[in-house]
Parts: structure tokens; sequence; C-alpha cells
């Protein structure tokens, strides 16, 4: 019963121990204990402006999302969504215009960019959907990799 009681308490504490931060958490990168990543993406071409900033962690990423098009109204808002392979699936929640809404985006990753997917889409249950993944077009808007600003 000793030995039984003596190896539950070590395992105990080894288990703890591996769940303790650092013994300098000053200088502990928080993101590199989270396994979080930060990633930040812009386009911009005659006046037109996409800025994508997002966190990922395992396969699951969130974010901010803004596009500030030259002729029209500025809209900006969240991103939550998953990563499947090289695409990124995320619902985008917004303000334009006084309301708020919700679209899907899709992003390709390819050569280090995000391409931005589009297709035929629908609304249902308040939200903006693509139809059909499988037909979606990649070819015009790409992000480039920027420095995140902190």
């Amino acid at each position: 019963m000793r030995t039984y009681i003596a190896y539950c308490t070590l395992s105990l504490l080894l288990f703890s121990a591996c769940g303790n931060p650092p013994a300098n958490p000053e200088k502990a990168d928080d993101a590199a204990v989270s396994g979080e990543t930060a990633s930040c993406y812009r386009y911009a071409r005659e006046g037109d402006t996409i800025t994508l900033n997002i966190s990922t962690v395992g396969n699951r990423v969130s974010g901010d999302l803004v596009y500030d098009w030259a002729e029209k109204d500025r809209n900006s808002g969240k991103v939550s969504g998953e990563t499947r392979g090289d695409t990124l699936f995320m619902d985008y929640i917004f303000m334009s215009e006084g309301m708020e809404s919700v679209r899907e985006e899709v992003f390709l990753k390819k050569d280090g960019r995000l391409i931005i997917g589009y297709g035929e889409a629908e609304e249902k249950d308040g939200k903006w959907a693509y139809t059909d993944h499988a037909r979606l077009k990649f070819d015009t808007i790409r992000l480039s990799p920027v420095d995140c600003k902190k």
C-alpha cells in the first residue's frame, strides 16, 4: 500500500510540474506557451485596403478583418473559424452602414499569401454563405504577409 501511495504522489508531482509556467515568466512568450501563433496580412491597391490579423491555435482561427474600399463604406469586424488543409473558413461579423452582418469568408493559403475566395452565395438564417465551396474561385485579391503591430 505504501508503494502505491508513493507512486501516486510522485505521479501527481510530475504531472503538476509539467503544467507550471517557466521559472522566469518575464522571458516566456505567452503565445509560444499556449501554442498560439499570430499572422497578419494586407492588400493595398488604388485606394483599396484589406487587413486581416488572425491568431491560430491548432486549426482554430480568430481575429480582425477590415475592408476599406476607396469608393464604398468601410466595414470592419471579427472573424472566427478553422483551417482545413490549405484553406481558411471563417465567419465574418461586421458593422456596415450601422448594421451588424454575418458573412462567410474563405481564404486559400498559397505561396505565403492568402487569396480571397468568391462565388455564388445565399443568405440563410441571417448569414451569407457560399453555396458550393468546390466552385469557389481564388484568383483576384491576394493578401501579403506583414508584420503584426502590437
